[in-house]
């Protein structure tokens, strides 16, 4: 189901979680490897993660195979 999920997302917004969650990288890790400031991919990766809960929350078919 989190897989199905995370590929619902954006591309940036799937990149990040990848980033934070598969690959184990740190906030400051993430940021150099896109080219953002810390606040900044801080900011994305909290808005991905509120995307990603907003299609495992739902039980909505308009998330088809989740």
């Amino acid at each position: 189901r989190f897989l199905l999920a995370l590929d619902h997302l954006e591309e940036g917004d799937r990149e990040i979680i990848v980033m934070r969650h598969f690959e184990h990288l740190g906030n400051s890790e993430v940021a150099d490897a896109l080219g953002l400031s810390a606040p900044a991919a801080g900011m994305r990766y909290l808005r991905a993660i509120r995307k990603l809960r907003e299609f495992l929350g739902s039980d909505d078919a308009s998330v088809p195979g989740i």
